[in-house]
């Protein structure tokens, strides 16, 4: 009894630690005890199934606004700079790649699963999904839409600009699998467990990383 005293609490320290050093948060011992029941796993898609480090592979301005590709990429960075979303550091940097300064934004926030807003110049802006710009009865561009549902379909998620009621703009985001996810998948699957990812991104993209992860 003594030994197993001893030997349980240190076995449980020592997995949970090695667990923490692989990214695996283990609450309690309990948890533990439990997971051999699991027989359903769920993942996120950004950082989780994806390495996590977007970058910014294209962008483009609506017909007739009077706005520059590096106005677009320098407002939209600029509302996004106060979110810790990855997405949100993606375009930050690519605004910093093409020497782009931030401005000063005021009244910012974040609209969870859905993007960001903030005030500049006076104006309101919005930067976040499709299903955000009909929330807020902002009418997106056709054609527009047509290049952004061609990005999709290339695994590329796509980030909306609406200035106060204007749409403005869209970007595209391309993020690659981590190698491990994949060989993550075919194991649990392996196992016979249900497997099922969830995102706030777009049906097509999500489609296509969902195939990409197996």
């Amino acid at each position: 009894p003594c030994a197993l005293g001893l030997a349980t609490p240190t076995a449980i320290m020592v997995g949970t630690g090695k667990g923490a050093e692989h990214g695996i948060l283990i609450k309690d011992a309990s948890s533990l005890e439990t997971l051999h029941n699991v027989d359903a796993v769920i993942f996120d898609k950004t950082g989780t199934l994806t390495i996590g480090t977007p970058s910014v592979t294209d962008m483009l301005t609506t017909p007739n606004v009077q706005l520059t590709d590096d106005e677009l990429i320098q407002h939209t960075a600029s509302v996004e700079q106060f979110s810790n979303h990855p997405l949100a550091k993606a375009i930050v940097n690519a605004a910093r790649q093409r020497a782009c300064p931030t401005v000063d934004v005021t009244d910012s926030k974040e609209i969870a699963g859905s993007g960001v807003e903030g005030v500049m110049h006076g104006a309101r802006w919005i930067i976040g999904t499709s299903v955000l710009m009909q929330e807020r009865g902002i009418t997106t561009n056709t054609a527009l839409e047509q290049t952004a549902d061609t990005w999709r379909s290339q695994g590329k998620t796509v980030v909306y600009a609406a200035r106060g009621t204007q749409h403005v703009g869209i970007l595209a985001l391309a993020d690659a699998i981590k190698p491990e996810a994949v060989e993550g998948i075919r194991t649990l699957k392996e196992q016979g467990k249900t497997l099922v990812m969830l995102t706030g991104d777009n049906q097509q993209t999500a489609a296509f990383i969902a195939q990409l992860a197996g």
